[in-house]
Order: structure tokens, then sequence, then C-alpha cells
């Protein structure tokens, strides 16, 4: 118990900071909780008055004492309730949403490359499932974990002070509780950790089979993707119904043969041969009995708690192990211009971690404001690698990627991406109307900018032809629209940043000649003060840069 209970504590320094604003709530919670036990206590005593004086002492005048007695009880008790209730919820809602928003951040500041290393299934599961256990923490695991030891303790106290044989004899069942809720819950733990495996696969398939129906489609995997989903709906149903027993053994099945058969038997029969000897009176047993009850209650109460803290650790420790990561704020300098080179690359070694073989070895390159540079090579021979090093999307193991003189390392990611824009083969658009996903490159653009945008990439007709123009839906990443013309709403969201650098990863070469042409007419037409970097495999993309630079 007491290595749960300093787990508890390392618990509760974790989530501290996201209390902030409802730490008087937690305290709150902790003299309600403090509060509804001590009204438990006393109702025994108002059922000791009602049978000793009223029902076998006749005094009449003791009955209005106690309806008075149990009414003001129940009122108090149920106002209290009401109250803690209400509490609890402000607290699990303001802390779990503070956890929730804390996970978003570091996972939109996470590095492009362990993004690559991520489960999808796996971080939405984190800040669904594994954040949700963690509202435990404000009333089960803390609170009610605390009242209940120290009813249980009062509660032991008040028996052994009327018959402490009998108490001895209740309080042997009590070790065995804590054992075998602990047994059940290290076999609660293993199938749940099993499940969730199984349901952190099931939601990063169905995402991919959900994103990718065309692809389901035209392979026509329809029955292969039912059967799958098939698969993983039956291992749930296996996983989560060998789990479901163990829960109804610990929490229903065992506590009710406990209780209610073999303790209250037990008490009832040794009881009554305490009275036949004069050595109880009824009303003490029946005193007696309500306080079993009580300390029976608490010990489940803990027991419980302990049991789900065992099986739930796995959960709080995935996420306490995320929060407790320093979210990434650094300082950063101004851009600073050395008027030699826009971007300069000098020496670069690249190779990602899940492969020790370079993929870039010591580059060397400069490109100059205003140019037009086309990146040629074969497939695997590093261009997208070499994008993403310009970008700021990957570091370098060797060597420096600068711009304007100051290593990008060191400029803050929303400086660096107000100057360099990115429009990749895959990039995303959003279902949402057309100027929505306008805006979300310059949330402050009017319609005339918009229309400016779209004008020089070659789509303003198209949106104009449109019965509701930009407030028409394009759907799941465009999907209404053809891929030239995703293409050149991606171009026209660019050209809406004003950005200095645009780098365009074979952003046409899944598109058509003519939505091609239009793309390229797109971009000679842009100021001659912006750099152009291309990755191009078409000759009619490479005839558009003045430089070309080949990887081998």
């Amino acid at each position: 118990m007491l290595r749960k209970w300093k787990y508890r504590i390392s618990v509760l320094k974790a989530l501290y900071p996201f209390t902030r604003g409802v730490r008087g709530t937690f305290l709150l919670l902790v003299c309600l909780g403090a509060a509804l036990p001590v009204c438990t206590l006393l109702q025994p005593q108002v059922y000791r008055i009602f049978v000793d004086r009223v029902i076998i002492g006749r005094e009449a005048g003791a009955f209005a004492a106690v309806i008075g007695g149990y009414l003001g009880i129940y009122l108090l008790q149920s106002g209290l309730l009401l109250w803690k209730t209400t509490a609890a919820s402000r607290l699990q809602n303001s802390v779990l949403f503070r956890i929730r928003h804390r996970l978003l951040c570091r996972y939109l500041g996470m590095d492009f490359e362990e993004y690559e290393q991520r489960s999808t299934g796996e971080m939405k599961m984190r800040m669904e499932d594994d954040v949700s256990r963690l509202a435990d923490f404000g009333g089960k695991q803390t609170v009610e974990w605390a009242a209940g030891v120290l009813t249980a303790l009062v509660s032991g106290y008040l028996i052994l002070q009327i018959q402490w044989q009998l108490a001895l004899f209740s309080m042997l069942i009590i070790p065995l509780t804590f054992y075998a809720d602990h047994r059940i819950s290290l076999q609660e733990k293993k199938l749940q950790q099993t499940n969730r495996g199984n349901d952190q696969a099931w939601n990063s398939w169905l995402l991919a089979s959900l994103q990718g129906w065309k692809e389901i489609k035209a392979l026509h995997l329809e029955k292969r993707q039912m059967l799958a989903f098939v698969g993983y709906a039956h291992h749930f149903a296996e996983y989560f119904s060998r789990w479901i027993h163990f829960w109804v053994l610990r929490t229903l099945i065992l506590p009710k043969v406990r209780d209610e058969f073999l303790m209250k038997f037990s008490l009832y029969f040794l009881g009554g041969l305490l009275i036949m000897n004069n050595r109880l009176t009824i009303g003490s047993l029946l005193v007696f009995a309500m306080y079993y009850d009580t300390l029976s209650s608490a010990i489940r109460t803990v027991s419980s708690a302990d049991a789900e803290l065992e099986s739930s650790k796995p959960f709080y420790n995935r996420v306490l192990a995320e929060v407790r990561e320093p979210l990434v704020r650094k300082k950063q300098p101004p851009l600073l211009a050395d008027g030699e080179a826009v971007i300069r690359i000098s020496g670069v070694d690249f190779s990602y971690s899940h492969s020790p073989a370079p993929v870039i070895r010591q580059l060397s390159l400069e490109i100059h404001q205003g140019e037009r540079l086309a990146i040629t090579g074969p497939s695997g021979s590093g261009k997208s690698t070499l994008l993403k090093l310009i970008a700021g999307m990957l570091a370098p193991n060797k060597g420096s990627v600068a711009y304007q003189g100051t290593e990008l390392h060191r400029i803050s990611r929303s400086h660096l991406y107000g100057r360099v824009g990115i429009i990749r083969q895959d990039s995303t658009l959003f279902n949402l109307s057309i100027r929505d996903n306008l805006r979300l490159a310059n949330p402050r653009a009017d319609e005339a900018a918009m229309d400016e945008a779209c004008e020089k990439a070659c789509i303003l007709d198209f949106i104009r032809s449109l019965p509701q123009g930009y407030d028409t839906v394009i759907g799941e990443k465009g999907l209404r629209l053809s891929g030239g013309q995703r293409q050149r709403l991606l171009l026209a969201r660019l050209f809406l940043r004003k950005v200095e650098v645009m780098v365009m990863d074979e952003a046409t070469s899944s598109i058509d000649p003519h939505s091609e042409r239009l793309i390229h007419e797109a971009i000679l037409g842009m100021d001659g003060s912006k750099t152009v970097i291309i990755i191009a495999h078409r000759a009619s993309s490479v005839a558009l840069c003045r430089r070309v630079f080949a990887l081998a």
C-alpha cells in the first residue's frame, strides 16, 4: 500500500501544474471527502437510539429526535454529494483539457522525423483514452481513497469499542480482500495492455482505410478490408470479454459472497450467541452491523482503487511521460541578411535514424535570391531529403544550412515558414470551403487578395465558375477537385503568404500537361525576387529553371 501511495503522490506532483485556477476546488473536494464519512458514521447512532430507547425503552419523546436526526443527516449528505459531484466535474474537465492541450502542443511541436516514427492511432489514443483514465485522480484515486482509509480506521475502532471479539473476527477478511483484488488486477492489467495494442492498430488501420478509400475501390479491396475490420473487432471482443470476467469477479461476485453471504451470516450468528449470553444488546448488534457495512464499503473502496491503480499504471505512465517532456520555446535572433546568398548549405551529411546509411554526404550548395533552381537525380538520391533540410523540416547530422547568414536551427519555425513556403505532391487541402483553405495561409486576407493570388495561380476563372464560388466545400483532401486544380489552389494559398522562397517537391509529377502548363505559367509570372527551388523529373519543369543541381 505504501508503494502505491508513493506512486499516487508522484502522479499528483506531475498533475499539479495543470491545476492552476482549480486548486481551491481540489481542496474543497478534500474537505467534502472528509465530511461525507462523518455523516455515514453518525447514522448508526440514530438507529441505536431508535432501537434501544424508542423500541425497547418505550421512550416516545426520543422518536422526534430520531426522525430529526435521520432527516438532517440525509439532507446534509445529499447536499454534500451534490456539491462534491459538481466540484469533481469542474476539476476533471479543467485538468483534462489542459493535459490534452499540452499533448497537442507537444505533438505539433515535434520534429518532422519524430512524426514519421509515431503512430497516428497511438497519439490519438494517448490524447483520448489514456488521458481519460486520469479523471480518477481528482476523486477515486486520491480523495475517495484517503476518505476510505480514514473511514475504515474510524469504523474499525468503533466496532472494537462495541465488541472486540466480534470485531477481530470481522477483520480477518480484510487482508484476503486486498490480496484477491491485487492478484485479479494484475490479470486485468495484462488484458488491458493487449487490448490497447489492438485498439491502437485498429485506429491507425481505420484512419488509413478511410483516407485511402480510392485505392481500396480501385484495387477491389473491399472484401479484404471488411475481413480486416472483423479481425480487429474479434480481437477486441475476445480481450474485452476476458477482461470483463475478471472485473465482474473482483467488483461484483467476490464482494457479494464475502460480505452478504459469509460475513453477515457469521456476524448475526455470533452476535446472536453474544446477545443470548448478555454480552451484547440488540441495538448494539444492529449498530455493529451498520459500522461493519461502513468498514466493508470503505475497504472495498480502498482495495478497488488500489486494484484499478495497478491495472491503469501503463495508461498513466504514457501520459505522464509526454507531459513531463518540456515544450521547447527558444529565444530566436532576428534574421540577418549577409548579402551573399539566400540559402547556404555547407558540408552537410544526413542519415535517418532508422537507417545508418547516409542519404546525403558532404553536400555544399549556394542558392541566390531570385534564382530558379532545379534539383534532379534518380529515386533514392536524396532530393526530397535535401528539400526538407532546406525547409528546416530535418536537421543535418553534420554541417549547416543557413538562411541569410543565420543557421536554420536558430530560427523559429514561425519566422522561417513566414519566409519559406513548400508545396509537395501530397500537400493537404482540408474539408473546408475554398475561402477557408486559402485563409489558412493568411487569416486576414480579403476577397481582393484572394482574387489576386488565385489569378496568379491560374485558378480564379474556375472558382468564379462554381455556383458558390469561394464558399464551395472541396471535400476531404480536396477530392472534389481535379489533381491540377488542387495543385493550383495550393499554389494560390502559397501566394497569399508572400514568401521569399518557394520549394516545390514534385508538385506537378502526377497532373496532366494542361494543368502543368498553367502552373508553369504561374511560376514564370512570379516576381523576379522570388527564389524557386523545384524537384523535377520532367524536362518541362527543368526548363523553367536557370540552373540544375544533379544528385547522384
